[in-house]
Parts: C-alpha cells; structure tokens; sequence
C-alpha cells in the first residue's frame, strides 16, 4: 500500500474484540520499518506484557503470551467454559498470541499460541520461521506448520509458493535461514507448491489444518 498506492501514513495496530479494540499503535511519523514491523507502543486504556507459561513476564526480546489489563472483558457472557485459563490474578487477560516486546516497549506479534510447534524439545513460533522465509526474494508465500513426529515430538515443515522461477530453491531458504537464525528454526523439509495448492477456508483465509493434512499425505 504504500510502495504502490502510496498511502505514507499508514499506522500498524494490535487489538482484540475482548479488549474492545486497538490495545497497541504505532505512529503515523514512526520510521518505516517500525511500522511494518511492530504493531507499536500501548495505548493509555491498556496495560501490556509478554509471559512464559506460568505467568512470568519476561524480558525484553523473550517470546512468550501477550497478556492485557486495563480496558478488558471480565469474562465471556454465558460461556464459563471460554473463560477457564484466560484471567490471570490481578486482571491480566491472556490473549493467546504469542508476541515479543522490545527495548522501546514495542510489541512484535509472533503468532498463536496454539499453533506454537514443539521440535527437539524447543518451543518455536512458526511466525517467526515465516517471517525469516518471506524476506527472501523468491518467496511469494510461506506457511511452516508441525507434522507428528516421535515421542510427541513435531517435524517442522513450510510450504513455499515461489515468486519466481529459482533453482534449487529449498536449498537456498536452509541456507537463507541458518545465516539469519539459530539452526533449530531450519525447516526439516521444504515443499514447493503453486499457489493454487495453498487450500484455504470458505472465508478465503489459508488453512494450516488442511494444509498439515497434504503435507503428511504427500510425505507418505
């Protein structure tokens, strides 16, 4: 939008209809790649922070749960079941998204939590393994999702649809990545797929379930 609109002043947000909106914002004068890249500082209405599995709040640049408190519902209306696990003490209200603060206090959604993939004993955020293999020039789209792999452990898998013709192309991203990152968020397999092949929901969004599903039957 704004390389080919040219709609400059385009803000990034963070929000959730359980927070009544926008909970994080950047600024319309923020440099360019705070605002593609981070979805900004908190707002006054909020409280935010970014916890491990017990509720820790965790360091700048650690990778955990954003939690809200402040302009947050107090539970779901008839629905006792949805609110089990969501409310911390002290009004904190887990989000399910999993997310990283900065030094500035500027927040960089990382995924869900339920789509967090655990390989080799490692917790990673196939978000984070995306981001990695969408800047890459030849990658079009990205999709990294866990296939069943042994003792309950999971084999981490992207689909690729390529921007252009490029040879050797999955050999390429492994290096791509192990320059950029640690190695345990390289990919066991890369599979290459047209963009047709991407399976999506009625809504037009990209299916992860459906996509997992081809990829164990292509792996058998």
């Amino acid at each position: 939008m704004i390389d080919e609109l040219g709609v400059d002043g385009i803000c990034s947000v963070y929000g959730l209809s359980e927070a009544y909106g926008h909970s994080a914002m950047t600024d319309a004068h923020d440099d360019r790649d705070v605002r593609l890249h981070t979805s900004g500082t908190v707002l006054p209405t909020q409280e935010i922070r970014v916890c491990d599995e017990e509720g820790t709040a965790l360091p700048p640049g650690g990778t955990g749960e954003i939690e809200l408190r402040g302009c947050v519902i107090d539970s779901y209306l008839d629905r006792a079941d949805l609110d089990e696990g969501v409310f911390r003490p002290g009004g904190w209200m887990r989000t399910g998204d999993l997310g990283v603060l900065d030094e500035h206090g500027r927040l960089r959604v990382a995924g869900r939590r339920k789509e967090m993939l655990k390989v080799k004993g490692i917790n990673i955020a196939p978000a984070e393994v995306e981001d990695l293999l969408h800047s890459h020039p030849d990658v079009a789209q990205a999709y990294v999702v866990g296939l069943p792999g042994e003792a309950g452990d999971e084999i981490m898998v992207a689909a690729v649809v390529a921007s252009r013709p490029a040879p050797d192309l999955p050999g390429s991203l492994v290096a791509w990545i192990r320059e950029r990152a640690a190695s345990y968020k390289v990919p066991a397999r890369i599979e290459l797929l047209a963009a047709e092949e991407i399976p999506l929901t009625g809504t037009g969004k990209v299916s992860k379930q459906l996509l997992r599903d081809d990829l164990v039957r292509r792996t058998r």
